[in-house]
């Protein structure tokens, strides 16, 4: 009896909180609603843990819980939820928002997710209910292009294609690698807001506008296009391949080496 009433409170609290929308909740926030159900502070952790023991709630980190699908009307939690969540401010980022803008046939395994806090003591990749989650900290003024999509019920921050398409200059290895890079861009070419790409590249590294630069030229895009990348000051080559091996012809033109 005392443990089913424990856990019929605490189905009360998930109600509301699926109610409210709460899909992903805190500690916190269940303990704000416990106060308004009278439900007394120390059996919190005590009920959470009923809950957890009979996969109402499932864990994401400490403190941190999302409500089993059998609660939501909007279809259960979406991963892209989960990676947000984890931490904030954040943005689906990477191979994984190459998969979301169709740059890519290949579906990844891992979760990636760009944030500009800090990620100290926290793991950089974790798995939760079998799914890897690859955190990826930039500074906070390379921290922009996101926007916000629909997933179901669920509002989420993801990088927009031009900021993904420049992420894969910059870090192909979480982007399935630079072929795979070169050939989201192709994909791409036709839906690329080249105003916006040059823009964004041009607050980003100048070894970034400089790639950027090679690519659009192979991908086809008018030189005239191209003449604000092309006169932007750089001393030495850069890696075409930014995680390849330093080999290959030199590019004048963009100081670029062609590490293919």
């Amino acid at each position: 009896m005392y443990m089913a009433k424990r856990t019929q409170i605490g189905m009360n609290l998930l109600k509301i909180l699926a109610q409210d929308g709460d899909r992903i909740f805190s500690t916190e926030r269940a303990s704000i609603l416990s106060k308004q159900l009278d439900i007394n502070p120390s059996y919190l952790n005590e009920m959470l843990f009923l809950l957890k023991q009979n996969y109402w709630i499932h864990p994401i980190k400490k403190g941190l819980y999302y409500l089993d699908s059998t609660m939501l009307v909007g279809g259960p939690i979406h991963e892209y939820e989960i990676g947000t969540a984890l931490i904030t401010p954040s943005m689906i980022s990477h191979f994984s928002a190459f998969h979301y803008h169709h740059l890519t046939d290949q579906i990844p395994q891992t979760i990636y997710i760009s944030t500009s806090k800090r990620l100290g003591s926290l793991v950089s990749i974790r798995e939760i209910n079998g799914i890897k989650y690859h955190l990826i900290q930039m500074k906070s003024e390379y921290f922009f292009g996101g926007t916000s999509i629909w997933i179901g019920e669920a509002k989420i921050s993801i990088c927009d294609l031009e900021r993904t398409l420049l992420d894969g200059l910059r870090n192909p290895q979480f982007c399935g690698g630079f072929s795979e890079v070169l050939t989201g861009y192709q994909m791409a070419q036709e839906r690329i807001n080249l105003k916006k790409l040059i823009n964004y590249a041009q607050q980003l590294e100048t070894a970034t506008i400089k790639r950027l630069g090679w690519v659009l030229e192979y991908i086809g895009i008018s030189k005239k296009h191209l003449a604000s990348l092309e006169k932007i000051a750089i001393k030495g080559f850069r890696k075409l391949d930014a995680n390849g091996d330093d080999f290959g012809p030199y590019n004048n033109k963009w100081n670029i080496r062609e590490n293919l």
